[in-house]
């Protein structure tokens, strides 16, 4: 995202204190203080309030992984989510967030639960639920649009392009962070599901989660 708006990512992260080459350092993990701190950083160096939507055309699930392939290979859109949520911890040690199920309204609500971390930024918040959607909507047969969109900060600039983005109704200042799909656009079977394998994901993740307190943080 920082070199697509011209700027070199190298000096931002040592500013604030993250070596760029431990990316490509198999186990290593930023801390999560770090991790705000260049969310923070970007904020102030990007001249684009809605710079989080950016993520959309650099992100795709293999980016995350074991947890990325095994989304693309769950046999719908709700298993892939219920995966992101259970070994979220595979990529981050940030809390994450709950699936919600109202029959009433025939809907699932991606919330995220941020409490006990911050600041989240507005650019980061975004980044999230467009990494979400995303992810989402590349094996989804046909085009995926949330029935609603919930985010917690007050960046009016933007609405226009995350409803474009979005495709539907975002709603600013709300208490959380949502997502909130059709039941029967996550229930889909989908063609591209390969159950088998991605229950081999799942072991490798149960694997790695149980030995975390041996992963080394940066």
């Amino acid at each position: 995202i920082l070199e697509d708006y011209g700027i070199d990512p190298d000096p931002v992260f040592r500013r604030v204190d993250l070596d760029p080459r431990l990316l490509f350092e198999p186990g290593a993990r930023y801390p999560l203080s770090a991790i705000s701190a260049l969310w923070l950083e970007m904020g102030r160096l990007i001249d684009d309030p809605c710079f989080g939507l950016k993520t959309a055309e650099h992100w795709h699930p293999s980016h995350f992984g074991t947890i990325g392939y095994a989304m693309l290979a769950s046999s719908s859109v709700r298993n892939g989510l219920e995966r992101l949520i259970r070994y979220h911890r595979v990529v981050s040690d940030a809390q994450f967030g709950e699936l919600i199920e109202d029959k009433k309204g025939n809907s699932l609500h991606v919330k995220l639960n941020w409490d006990q971390e911050s600041p989240w930024t507005p650019g980061r918040e975004d980044a999230a639920v467009t990494y979400i959607l995303s992810s989402c909507r590349l094996n989804f047969n046909k085009p995926l649009n949330p029935k609603r969109v919930e985010l917690t900060h007050n960046q009016h600039r933007c609405l226009l392009r995350y409803e474009k983005f979005f495709n539907c109704r975002v709603d600013l200042n709300r208490p959380s962070p949502m997502l909130t799909f059709s039941l029967s656009d996550v229930d889909k079977v989908l063609r591209s599901g390969d159950e088998y394998l991605a229950q081999f994901h799942d072991r490798i993740m149960e694997d790695y989660v149980s030995k975390l307190s041996e992963i080394r943080v940066i």
